[in-house]
Formats: structure tokens, C-alpha cells, sequence
């Protein structure tokens, strides 16, 4: 079999760009995990863990829209569902539920729509953290195993 993409540049996916997968089913393999089977436009199949898409209620068989988030130097393609609240690039209020110090770095602390905990880097420049059940704005920068990754956009005036 030829792979698609290594002889026929027309037959490949581009970083960045959304794609119509077909979601054929379930797997489990070796590693004791089970795996959502993936086949995009061109017939190749391609695995997602299950555990990081549960709270996505994805129905198998089904057609799923997948943002390819990247594609590595081993032509490894990685592929992040569309999320059922969040987009890249909007804003969302967020309930702050505390705020840590790692690494000479500054977080505040919240979670998703899903409880998912999500640390938001903030300026260690900023004095003064706000306390916990404040509302905050925040930007979706990325998805990742189908958790936001967010940027901080305000914080109410104390």
C-alpha cells in the first residue's frame, strides 16, 4: 500500500486545518487504554485515547470534525476534536478557585466546564493575586487532550 501524503502531496493533512473523520470504533490495546479509531478523508486510521474525550459524548459510529494540532517530525499526526463549549480564540468567564507559585512562575487556579483543573500563567510582575470565586475572563489559546488552555484577558477592578 502507498501511504497517502509520502508520494501524493494532494492526499495530505495540513497542521492547522479541520477534517471530517470518520470515528469507527473502539479499541483496546496492550497498554491497557482504550482508544478511539480515527479514519480521515484519505483512509488512514488513527488512534485517540479515550479517557481524555470522555466527557465529549462522542457516539460511535459517527462523523467527527478534528482540528490536526500537529503533525511531528516522524510524520505523527495529532488531532484534537472540536470541543463541545470551547473555540480557539474566545473568551470565557472563569471562577477562580485559587493561585500557585511553581517553578519562579505565578498561576491562578480554575476549572472547566467539566471540572478539569486549569492553571492560567499569569505576569510575576502582577501584584496582588485575586482571591478564589473571583470571575475572570480568558481566552481559549489551544485545546489539548480536550482541555482549554487559557490566557488571562481581565480581572475585575477590586
Amino acid at each position: 500500500m502507498i501511504i497517502p501524503g509520502y508520494f501524493d502531496t494532494s492526499h495530505k493533512l495540513q497542521e492547522g486545518s479541520c477534517y471530517r473523520f470518520n470515528y469507527r470504533k473502539k479499541v483496546l490495546l496492550s497498554d491497557e487504554n482504550e482508544y478511539m479509531v480515527f479514519e480521515d478523508p484519505f483512509g488512514i486510521n488513527h488512534l485517540l485515547p479515550l479517557a481524555d474525550y470522555m466527557h465529549y459524548n462522542l457516539v460511535c459510529p459517527s462523523v467527527v470534525t478534528c482540528l490536526v494540532s500537529r503533525i511531528n517530525c516522524t510524520g505523527r499526526v495529532f488531532l484534537e476534536p472540536l470541543h463541545p463549549v470551547y473555540r480557539i480564540g474566545t473568551i470565557h468567564s472563569f471562577e477562580i478557585t485559587g493561585n500557585a507559585f511553581r517553578d519562579g512562575k505565578r498561576f491562578l487556579c480554575t476549572k472547566d466546564v467539566f471540572g478539569n483543573p486549569i492553571d492560567i500563567l499569569t505576569d510575576t510582575s502582577m501584584q496582588g493575586l485575586p482571591p478564589a470565586g473571583t470571575e475572570i475572563e480568558c481566552r481559549v489559546t489551544t485545546l489539548k487532550k480536550g482541555k482549554p488552555e487559557l490566557s488571562l484577558v481581565s480581572i475585575p477592578a477590586k
